[in-house]
């Protein structure tokens, strides 16, 4: 277990929405609750990430599943009364960490100002559930 705890994913700086305003921080200091702006120069997806806003993403998930043929993930439909279920009804609506981004499209009609600021132009953007061990 412990040879398994010594791999690491590598670090690298990511844009990520906190105070209101968009900043670069290193993947490595991403929490739960922040909402990030990725793209497909990221080397891997850092953590659990729900796509948001229209994003939509394709990504490699061969790593975790086995398949070799990539994956369309798209947003989750914007609903405050769901339980989200990583792991049946929602899991086309995450990125999961360690697999690879291959296309990464930003949402349609950014809705709000702080959107259309993002960073990236054609990075997705996504919610992080969890982070570190405790992904899925």
């Amino acid at each position: 277990m412990s040879e398994i705890r010594s791999i690491k994913p590598p670090i690298y700086e990511l844009a990520v929405l906190r105070e209101g305003r968009w900043t670069f921080i290193p993947s490595s200091r991403l929490l739960p609750g922040d909402i990030v702006c990725v793209t497909t120069n990221n080397p891997v997806v850092p953590a659990d990430m729900l796509i948001l806003a229209g994003s939509s993403a394709v990504v490699n998930e061969s790593m975790l599943t086995g398949e070799s043929t990539p994956n369309l993930k798209e947003s989750i439909l914007s609903s405050s009364d769901i339980k989200l279920d990583c792991r049946g009804a929602h899991k086309d609506n995450i990125l999961f960490s360690g697999t690879r981004l291959v296309l990464t499209k930003p949402p349609t009609a950014p809705d709000s100002g702080i959107l259309r600021k993002a960073p990236y132009k054609q990075g997705a953007i996504c919610y992080v559930l969890r982070t570190g061990f405790d992904t899925v």
